[in-house]
């Protein structure tokens, strides 16, 4: 009887500890916005403005990003918050006074959707660069 209730205790212990760990694994579980993407914006005279977006994710699962504009020489503008919902995609990017919605397609590496800024709505196709992905994943191994 007495080992019968200290298995039941031990039992009822592991249960919530073996939750937060898959819990936990879940979390650290790379997303697939989770690389670099390239985009380019339309601008007022006929030309494109090329855009680079830097997804990073914590160990506890946490997003985190920054962008370039390499044609403004601009680079590492923070994301203030990087927002994923299924495949919906938002960035705020208080610090230009912009925002990104998007729609991820894992299958074709993009993200398509609109960029927001100064009274302005421009249309921003992102595309994975898979070439800088492999060179992150390959350093320090």
């Amino acid at each position: 009887m007495n080992k019968t209730i200290a298995f039941l205790c031990a039992l009822a212990l592991a249960c919530p500890m073996a939750a937060v760990a898959a819990e936990a694994a879940e979390a650290a579980k790379p997303q697939p916005v989770v690389g670099n993407w390239q985009g380019t914006l339309p601008s007022g005279m006929g030309g494109q403005i090329r855009v680079v977006l830097k997804v990073r994710q914590t160990t506890e699962g946490a997003l985190t990003a920054t962008m370039d504009s390499p044609d403004q020489n601009a680079s590492d503008i923070p994301v203030a918050k990087i927002t994923v919902d299924g495949r919906k995609v938002t960035l705020d990017v208080a610090k230009v006074g912009g925002s990104y919605e998007g729609t991820l397609d894992p299958a074709k590496n993009e993200i398509d959707g609109t960029w927001k800024q100064s009274g302005q709505t421009l249309p921003l196709l992102f595309k994975k660069d898979a070439a800088k992905d492999a060179a992150k994943d390959t350093v320090g191994k």
